[in-house]
């Protein structure tokens, strides 16, 4: 009846049978909500479906590169993290718990020669202008590929401030679809899958978006880059330079996994993994091109958290918000028996 609260019909086909009361009653327009429209519920709902209060979490972190399948970055970290009460201005705190690096490993092979001259000036300006001991080892260790910083994944506001499909603002820039109502680990959830629109000139993201039927919480969402704006990815001032350094690559690949648990009668952030492949060649005169196949993934996941928050940390290295962190550390930090976190296997992170 107009007036009347909606209800959510996730079962069809279904029949409905109606009869007039105190007016006569012809005909009826039933007209189903857009997936949009859903997604704002979703979102104007979020007070009330993830954990609001501050709270005392410890996190799993790690970053793995290979090229060519040879490892050539492995960092892994255990992350300390004060994060305050969500929808306020205060900001979340991370400390250094434990950190390690792989040993042995090898160094990036593209482009290993350009990237030695171009080390070995620096080096030689820093020392004419006296910045660093004359005797200093200085290590090269050729390229690095840098991931996104621990603060943009475990900030209490990532899903919402960065990720423009969940961002109404930007709806306009994708197209939405409701597929099928399904179950997963034990809940009934509504799919929703997304695109950016032809017609947008930008690099944006395809992928599925899981809410929960009843409470209508995003509880999962998965995606990765458009087939759509890769023609966009790398913008026209840029592709020049590459033309003149005789590089060209293949479309990348990348894919988010992203999960929320519940706590009590809400949900609240239980990891991310991101996968990441990149084929790349370097035209070389007279000599062979170099051509090398990276594969990179980053893991984030929550290991335990807690209602109660420590007046102080544990840890008592401060991470900087906007520096990588493998910056941060060197060598094995803290940690001495690794073997006390549980960490899940790889192959459950795209489950």
């Amino acid at each position: 009846p107009v007036g009347e609260p909606a209800d959510l019909f996730t079962g069809y086909p279904f029949t409905l049978r109606m009869t007039p009361d105190a007016i006569l009653l012809n005909e009826v327009v039933i007209t189903p909500r857009t997936a949009e429209e859903y997604l704002k519920m979703a979102l104007e709902r979020r007070p009330h479906n993830y954990v609001t209060s501050p709270y005392h979490a410890w996190y799993y972190y790690r970053e793995t590169v290979k090229e060519n399948g040879k490892l050539t970055q492995h960092d892994e970290a255990v992350i300390e993290a004060f994060l305050p009460r969500r929808y306020t201005a205060d900001t979340t705190r991370l400390y250094l718990y434990g950190a390690r690096r792989a040993k042995d490993l090898g160094r990036v092979q593209f482009m290993q020669n350009y990237v030695d001259k171009k080390q070995s000036k620096a080096i030689k300006k820093a020392k004419k202008a006296k910045k660093i001991p004359l005797d200093s080892a200085v290590a090269k260790e050729g390229m690095r590929i840098n991931f996104t910083t621990a603060y943009w994944l475990i900030d209490s506001n990532f899903a919402w401030n960065n990720l423009g499909f969940l961002n109404p603002a930007k709806f306009k820039l994708y197209e939405y679809a409701i597929t099928h109502v399904t179950d997963w680990l034990g809940y009934k959830v509504l799919v929703i899958r997304f695109d950016q629109r032809e017609k947008v000139k930008e690099p944006l993201y395809k992928g599925t978006i899981y809410l929960e039927e009843n409470s209508l919480a995003v509880v999962a969402v998965d995606f990765g880059l458009s087939e759509r704006g890769l023609k966009h990815l790398v913008p026209g001032y840029v592709k020049p330079l590459l033309w003149t350094m005789g590089i060209s690559f293949a479309p990348p690949k990348l894919t988010f996994h992203m999960r929320f648990k519940q706590i009590g009668a809400r949900w609240d952030f239980d990891y991310v993994y991101t996968s990441g492949f990149l084929h790349i060649e370097k035209d070389r005169w007279f000599k062979d091109d170099e051509v090398s196949d990276f594969t990179g993934e980053q893991l984030l996941y929550t290991l335990r958290r807690s209602d109660d928050v420590p007046a102080k940390p544990t840890s008592t290295l401060f991470i900087r918000r906007k520096q990588y962190l493998h910056k941060q550390f060197k060598g094995d930090y803290g940690i001495t028996d690794w073997s006390q976190f549980n960490i899940p296997r790889h192959q459950q992170w795209e489950q």
